[in-house]
């Protein structure tokens, strides 16, 4: 990648799912930077370690799956069933998707939401019309249980998996 960069093809490097070992790793090494390093979070999942990592080392944390899955595991709320979520949604006149991303947005992360519903593709983009309260956050911040959604099981058992179960 550096010497695409090198070359004009590309303008600058981003990760994905580059876990805190394997960032350090390619910060060590590297000639050229990473710029982003896409990861997920979400508010069961807020990744805090790897975010603060991310910013000390000045490479933009990008949130994948920013608001969680539709379809909870067995005996699991949805980020949209969240009583904080809700709780600021109706506060704001706004969706619970609206209030997730602003959350993360809020934190300084750069969020990319998956939809292909243009209603809510245009949902999605109005967000910057309302601001979280602390309390509002904190109860949010709150939420998280490490509970990663997103797995990539056919690079299980490769060194190179970035997460544990």
């Amino acid at each position: 990648m550096e010497q695409c960069v090198e070359q004009g093809l590309a303008k600058s490097i981003g990760l994905s799912n580059f876990n805190e070992e394997q960032l350090l790793r390619i910060l060590e090494n590297c000639q050229i930077k990473p710029v982003v390093n896409q990861i997920e979070i979400h508010c069961l999942h807020t990744n805090v370690k790897l975010i603060k990592l991310c910013k000390d080392m000045s490479v933009q944390p990008v949130a994948f799956s920013p608001l969680g899955k539709a379809r909870a595991a067995e005996g699991k709320k949805t980020v949209f069933e969240q009583e904080a979520i809700l709780a600021a949604a109706q506060n704001h006149h706004k969706t619970p998707a609206q209030v997730a991303l602003r959350h993360l947005l809020q934190k300084g992360l750069v969020v990319v939401p998956k939809s292909i519903n243009p209603k809510r593709m245009k949902e999605n983009l109005e967000v910057f019309d309302f601001q979280l309260s602390e309390a509002e956050m904190s109860s949010i911040d709150s939420l998280n249980e490490n509970h990663r959604i997103v797995w990539i099981d056919w690079l299980k058992g490769s060194k190179s998996y970035p997460w544990k179960h």
